[in-house]
């Protein structure tokens, strides 16, 4: 059995088992002794690193998927404040957790920006490849992803969707029902912090 998980912050998980059965999965987001290739801003703040989102772990046809808990459903989610909308497609998120769901991508080129150009986190999708970078369009890292560069992964087949939240620093990925997962930290300005969708998948938008 084979896990597709592509990080890039994922430590020391840990599993047990639900009530009902269920195999759940938490682990650090961060990594120990990155100095020299990424550094955690939080550290000015007096801080690092925090615990992942709860995952649900299933085998299917010998792989093992990844999906958030079915619980994070039951949360109070609601639709962005209009007044959060600046125009393009364009939402601010500063101060919410976000959730965001892309379905019926069917393969095509999807791209998903975390910030404002320049810099920004940017999750991309096209046929069977998955994408988070904090490179600019000249190949140049991004200040709010302290140092880290790209990640890429493929998949068995065509991506066909993707879940992805995202709070104050982290941000997690959920590609094609938890085949492959990513990972990452993110260090943001309250007023940089903007969502924009673009591609042709359907998008459901919730804050909380």
């Amino acid at each position: 059995m084979r896990s597709l998980f592509s990080g890039r912050d994922f430590y020391a998980p840990q599993t047990f088992l639900s009530e009902d059965g269920r195999r759940i999965l938490i682990g650090w987001a961060g990594l120990p002794d990155t100095e020299k290739t990424h550094r955690n801003l939080s550290v000015a703040n007096g801080w690092q690193h925090c615990l992942t989102l709860p995952r649900e772990l299933t085998v299917k046809d010998g792989k093992v998927f990844q999906a958030p808990v079915r619980e994070l459903k039951s949360l109070d989610w609601q639709s962005p404040d209009p007044n959060e909308m600046k125009g393009d497609g364009i939402c601010g998120w500063s101060g919410r957790t976000v959730l965001l769901e892309v379905s019926g991508i069917a393969g095509g080129a999807q791209e998903i920006r975390f910030g404002k150009e320049g810099n920004a986190l940017n999750i991309r999708a096209q046929d069977d490849l998955a994408e988070i970078s904090f490179l600019d369009r000249d190949g140049r890292p991004s200040e709010c992803g302290g140092g880290r560069g790209r990640r890429i992964g493929r998949l068995s087949g065509p991506i066909r969707e993707l879940t992805v939240l995202a709070d104050s620093s982290v941000i997690e990925v959920f590609i094609n029902g938890g085949e492959m997962t990513f990972t990452t930290r993110i260090y943001l300005n309250k007023d940089e912090r903007e969502l924009s969708v673009s591609g042709p998948g359907t998008y459901s938008l919730s804050v909380i």
